[in-house]
């Protein structure tokens, strides 16, 4: 009960942000032919095993980026990536240009996560622009919407996101429990 409370307070005064939400991708999974799909998609609803190797290109144009952020052609606003449902294991690319690897880490998890990724203005095409999004999942595959939008903003949902889905669920059931 308390954590309804809780999300129905941090929904009331959440403020909208400014954001393009890309509900489309090409995707294969082990290297196989690329189709398109809807996201968010979930590989097991797809017919495909819960765990393996897939690969996401989801477009977008500089132009639906630029038209979000307050526009000062000598200091853009900082823009960024939201994956709200992404493997710990994975490889993000814009226009064939590596942005983020989690392969190496030793402590990624092939489960979904929330993730943040920066979008540096120098690697934007003048129009159409790829992220190619490579995931290795054990367990649970897929990908959610992909929000582009100002840095800041995604930023601040990604904190408030851990608080109330992960945060908040463990400190009240401590709580319960008496530990």
């Amino acid at each position: 009960a308390a954590t309804a409370l809780i999300w129905g307070w941090a929904l009331k005064f959440h403020e909208p942000h400014r954001e393009v939400e890309i509900i489309q991708a090409e995707f294969s999974v082990e290297g196989g032919a690329a189709r398109t799909v809807s996201l968010p998609h979930t590989w097991t609803h797809d017919g495909l095993p819960r765990d393996g190797f897939g690969e996401y290109r989801v477009r977008f144009t500089r132009e639906q980026v630029s038209s979000l952020h307050q526009h000062d052609p000598l200091h853009p606003e900082a823009m960024s990536v939201c994956l709200e449902r992404v493997s710990g294991v994975r490889a993000i690319w814009l226009n064939g240009h590596l942005l983020s690897s989690t392969r190496s880490m030793p402590h990624a998890a092939g489960v979904p996560v929330m993730a943040v990724i920066d979008l540096p203005w120098s690697l934007m095409q003048p129009r159409d622009n790829e992220l190619k999004i490579q995931v290795d999942y054990r367990s649970r595959g897929g990908l959610s919407t992909v929000h582009v939008g100002p840095t800041l903003e995604l930023r601040h949902e990604h904190s408030v996101h851990q608080v109330l889905a992960e945060s908040l669920p463990t400190a009240v059931n401590m709580a319960a429990a008496g530990i």
